[in-house]
C-alpha cells in the first residue's frame, strides 16, 4: 500500500485539502496520514483537534508539546514546533509522497525533511 502524508498547518489549510483527503480515502491501495501542525498543537488550541474529529477525520495521535515563548515575543511560540519535530516525525511516517499546502516555515521545514529522506513532494 502506499502512503500519502499531507501537512496542513491551520484548520483553514485542512478544510481546503478535504476534497483531495477524500479522494485519497477512496482510492484503494492509498494510506493517508494527516499532520496537522503549527500553534493547533497548544493546549490553548486543542479546540481544533475536536473540530477535525467533528469534520470526520480520525485524530490517531496528539502532540503534548508545549511552547512557551516571552509574553512579548509570543508571535513566534508557534514557529519552533515544525524546527523540532519534522525531521523526526518524516522518517518515523516514511511516505511515498508529502503533500503540503501553502508557502510558510512549517511548509518549508517539512519540505527539507523530506528531501534529506529522499521522498517526493507535491
Amino acid at each position: 500500500m502506499k502512503q500519502v502524508c499531507m501537512i496542513a498547518t491551520s484548520l483553514d489549510d485542512t478544510l481546503a485539502l478535504t476534497p483531495l483527503i477524500k479522494a485519497v480515502q477512496k482510492e484503494p491501495g492509498l494510506g493517508l496520514t494527516l499532520v496537522h501542525t503549527h500553534q493547533y498543537q497548544t493546549p490553548e488550541m486543542e479546540i481544533t483537534h475536536r473540530r477535525l474529529e467533528e469534520e470526520g477525520f480520525l485524530v490517531e495521535e496528539q502532540t503534548r508539546v508545549r511552547l512557551l515563548a516571552d509574553p512579548l515575543h509570543t508571535g513566534s511560540a508557534g514557529n519552533d514546533f515544525g524546527s523540532l519535530s519534522y525531521p523526526v516525525l518524516i522518517p518515523r511516517l516514511n511516505p511515498d509522497i508529502l503533500v503540503l499546502f501553502k508557502n510558510s516555515q512549517d511548509t518549508f521545514r517539512a519540505a527539507m525533511a523530506a528531501m534529506e529522506n529522499t521522498i517526493p513532494i507535491a
